[in-house]
């Protein structure tokens, strides 16, 4: 736990001291750091090195679309991911409100402005579910594929922070993800975490697991304002 504080603290002081982010355009197997450039966003990274595992472009219809996943591995450990997502309204019409801004399950979750086709921002920490018995999307596909393929562990679960900034115009959506596992070892018989461990209820009624998302929350509480700045500079680029 110590650690993980430790970790989350260095991350912190990196968004304050770090220069300007030195954005790629993500194609799958690269290596990124600092920012990465998803449809003129730059999208910033938590310090390390990341691997992005997917890229997929939806050009067609009146909201492109772009998705982009990428992970960090260390001592063949997925420890982060994460997802971004970027869509431009092409008639400046906006977007529906996003239906996932605050969930029951959500151990923290604050929902400023959700309207439609209007300004919306939202940013929530919640566990994602990574289970082989789920239906996987495209993305959760090309994930399992990267991590099977180079033999690297991936958890069942994850816990991380998203965040939901959408105009008339932009649309941007962004998950930062870890593995619980490394951050507090699983007791029991089954030695590792699920989903439903890490649910608004199951944190809770456990001392430890509520240190462990308080502290995704202050990583989350500092970190909003480098994605904020994301989405402001690209709408100034777009003017």
């Amino acid at each position: 736990m110590r650690l993980l504080t430790a970790m989350l603290a260095l991350a912190v002081l990196a968004v304050l001291t770090a220069g300007p982010a030195r954005a790629q355009v993500p194609v799958p197997g690269q290596a990124a750091a600092e920012a990465i450039l998803v449809a003129g966003v730059e999208v910033p990274l938590p310090p390390g090195s990341w691997k992005v595992y997917y890229v997929n472009d939806s050009a067609l219809g009146a909201y492109p679309r772009t998705d982009v996943g990428l992970m960090r591995v260390h001592g063949r450990i997925v420890r982060q991911t994460i997802y971004a997502t970027v869509a431009h309204a092409r008639k400046g019409d906006g977007f529906r409100p996003y239906a996932n801004c605050a969930v029951d399950h959500y151990s923290h979750a604050v929902e400023r402005v959700n309207r439609h086709g209007h300004e919306q921002d939202c940013w929530h920490v919640r566990p994602v579910d990574l289970a082989a018995g789920n239906k996987p999307s495209e993305n959760r596909q090309a994930l399992f594929s990267s991590a099977d393929g180079a033999a690297d562990f991936l958890p069942v679960a994850m816990i991380g922070a998203r965040f939901h900034l959408a105009d008339r115009h932009l649309l941007l959506r962004v998950a930062y993800n870890w593995t619980p596992d490394l951050m507090l070892p699983a007791r029991g018989e089954r030695k590792f975490w699920v989903f439903e461990d890490w649910t608004r209820a199951a944190v809770e009624e456990n001392p430890p697991r509520r240190a462990v998302v308080k502290t995704v929350t202050a990583w989350a509480e500092g970190w909003q304002a480098r994605v904020q700045n994301a989405f402001i500079n690209a709408e100034r680029g777009r003017e």
